[in-house]
């Protein structure tokens, strides 16, 4: 897979196994990086914190979401999130690749459950 990222070992005692804070995805793709990371929340049940503006791997990968706006942190769930009434945050969330992504969801959603 060609993946080299930097990732810190937390002490493991600690819910959060790896920090992932600058990922160098060589010659994998981005959606094989992704890939990895559900790998390791999923197979290994491995708390992974990653730092990160790429909204794709957000939408497939995080199940909670921690956005920096007007001089603090927002944590919530991704549809938390994306609710937030923030404008910024509207804005990240809203823009073309984000309303891409929220209508994927809402129509994996409507596939899975049938309605």
């Amino acid at each position: 897979m060609g993946l080299v990222l930097k990732a810190t070992k937390l002490n493991t005692s600690t819910r959060i196994k790896t920090l992932i804070d600058k990922v160098f995805t060589g010659s994998a793709t981005p959606a094989e990086f992704d890939e990895l990371i559900l790998y390791l929340q999923k197979q290994l049940r491995l708390t992974v914190v990653m730092i990160t503006h790429d909204l794709d791997s957000i939408f497939r990968t995080c199940n909670r979401v921690g956005v920096i706006v007007d001089r603090h942190m927002e944590v919530d769930t991704l549809d938390g999130i994306v609710q937030n009434p923030n404008p910024w945050i509207q804005s990240y969330f809203h823009g073309d690749r984000g309303n891409a992504r929220l209508q994927e969801r809402a129509a994996a959603r409507v596939e899975h459950h049938g309605t």
